[in-house]
């Protein structure tokens, strides 16, 4: 009898897909992370991809995408002052942020 067992409900081009969107949820929380974006937060995350087939996972996976990286998507191009986060030399995120002066301190944060 063989020591691996073969499960007929898996499904690896799922589980294919579910790793490259929470590569991009990676990438975004760690942007926030970097430009110290309070969690409660929500941020706009702009997604630039050159491939058909990767923008189509991207939406199929954008719900997942936005809950967990906290982060509003949009596939429109994306505006004049975010910072660019490389995924992947096909898919690029970019965040919006904005200045927002507070009665004691000035912090970059997304409106």
């Amino acid at each position: 009898m063989s020591d691996i067992f073969q499960c007929c409900w898996r499904n690896q081009e799922i589980e294919k897909d579910i790793d490259f969107a929470q590569k991009i949820i990676k990438n975004i929380r760690s942007a926030r992370a970097t430009y110290n974006l309070p969690n409660k937060t929500k941020t706009e995350a702009y997604i630039t991809c050159c491939n058909p087939a990767l923008k189509e996972k991207i939406i199929r996976y954008k719900l997942l995408i936005e809950t967990l990286a906290y982060s509003a998507l949009s596939m429109q191009k994306p505006p004049v002052g975010c910072a660019i986060i490389t995924v992947t030399n096909k898919i690029q995120v970019h965040l919006l942020l904005q200045v927002i002066n507070t009665s004691r301190n000035i912090h970059i944060y997304r409106v």
